[in-house]
């Protein structure tokens, strides 16, 4: 759980891949269960974990106005169309909108 100015912030990675992020009241937030079983892992504070630690960084970074992309190594899950929604948002520039 990081601090963020929009509020804390649960970052989630699977196999050196950042595979989550949550807010506190997330509408798809995985259960309780599921951050206690296996599947999320072990709970780290970030400054231990390099991956997250960066990932942290370059978020609050990006909420500080000082970074408009991120380079991380991403799992995201998802079946092939949202995918190819994923491929077209991420085209899209920073601050910019589109139909």
């Amino acid at each position: 759980m990081i601090k963020t100015i929009l509020g804390p912030i649960m970052l989630v990675a699977k196999d050196e891949k950042i595979a989550g992020l949550y807010f506190r009241h997330h509408v798809r937030r995985p259960s309780q269960e599921a951050f206690d079983s296996e599947a999320f892992g072990s709970e780290v504070v970030d400054s231990t974990d390099s991956l997250l630690n960066e990932a942290a960084r370059q978020l609050r970074d990006y909420l500080a106005g000082r970074r408009r992309e991120f380079d991380l190594p991403l799992a995201a899950g998802g079946d092939e169309f949202q995918h190819a929604v994923w491929d077209i948002v991420k085209g899209i520039q920073c601050g910019g909108m589109t139909t």
